[in-house]
């Protein structure tokens, strides 16, 4: 036989054989698994963004919330509506009781539209949805409460305007900095800032953080990715000691990120595109495809 013929047949051999073996270990070997701390809602959203990513989303909420949009407190919120200038969103569960309260209470809309409404990233389009046409919605270009501020302090004569605040009241844990240090910013602009709590948050039931502690320790998740500071805080109190070095750590944005550091976490992974889940599961998978 001709001494080519048959090193090439050898080559051959080995090649299918090496292509067959990796074939087989992308087939059969274990997924990537991302936990995800966000409360219902804002997981079942997340965990479609994974869909043809090939990481397998684990969704176990650390913490809920819970709206108070069909409470009769809601209807404080629109009192003194006339006094009112701007009415800022800090989240999509604020916005979630706007809309329960337009449910019970319809003549609302009328009163909105005296109104500038603001709220981040895509939670704007769900606001729009919410709010029909003809209502005056400012976008800010920083999908962010810092981003919200700086969107206002662009406006011509915005000293001693009224800004309503819809936040959480916030149960059994500290509340974060984040809301707090945004409201500090709208009032250094010059902006007149009312509180409003319209839906609460607090930990999640005992038996999801059993779950999530059990998770981590039997090494069935390799990454956390975490889109609120109050996640980060639940968690840790409920794992109560050093998470394990091997565990990445995924956030949603900087001041997440900012916020994970302080207590402590190596943070691989920060999502630059927060405005929507997309934008942080497209900086999951750019990490582990680099790792």
């Amino acid at each position: 036989m001709d001494k080519r013929k048959f090193l090439k047949g050898i080559l051959a051999i080995v090649f299918l054989a090496c292509l067959s073996y990796f074939a087989f270990r992308a087939f059969t070997q274990d997924p990537l698994r991302v936990l995800i701390t966000a409360p219902e809602g804002y997981s079942q959203r997340f965990e479609k963004s994974f869909t043809g990513t090939g990481i397998q989303p684990i969704a176990i909420p650390v913490i809920e919330t819970i709206s108070q949009g069909q409470s009769d407190e809601i209807r404080g919120a629109f009192y003194n509506i006339d006094d009112i200038d701007y009415i800022a969103f800090s989240s999509r569960k604020a916005i979630q009781a706007l809309e329960e309260a337009l449910q019970k209470h319809p003549e609302i809309k009328n009163d909105l539209r005296k109104v500038e409404l603001i709220a981040i990233g895509k939670d704007i389009d769900y606001l729009r949805e919410v709010v029909g046409g003809g209502q005056h919605i400012i976008v800010p270009s920083e999908p962010s409460p810092a981003g919200i501020a700086n969107e206002l302090a662009k406006q011509e004569n915005i000293q001693g305007k009224t800004i309503a605040v819809w936040v959480p009241r916030v149960e059994e844990i500290k509340e974060p900095y984040v809301v707090p240090d945004f409201m500090d910013r709208l009032e250094k602009i010059g902006l007149k800032v009312i509180r409003n709590e319209v839906y609460i948050t607090r930990p999640a039931r005992q038996s999801n953080l059993n779950d999530v502690v059990q998770n981590i320790q039997a090494g069935k998740v390799q990454c956390i990715a975490f889109t609120s500071s109050a996640e980060i805080d639940v968690l840790l109190k409920a794992y109560q000691k050093p998470l394990p070095e091997e565990l990445v750590i995924a956030c949603f944005g900087p001041y997440t990120t900012a916020f994970a550091q302080e207590k402590g976490l190596h943070v691989a992974i920060t999502a630059t595109n927060f405005s929507s889940f997309l934008g942080f599961v497209e900086a999951i998978e750019a990490y582990y495809d680099k790792h």
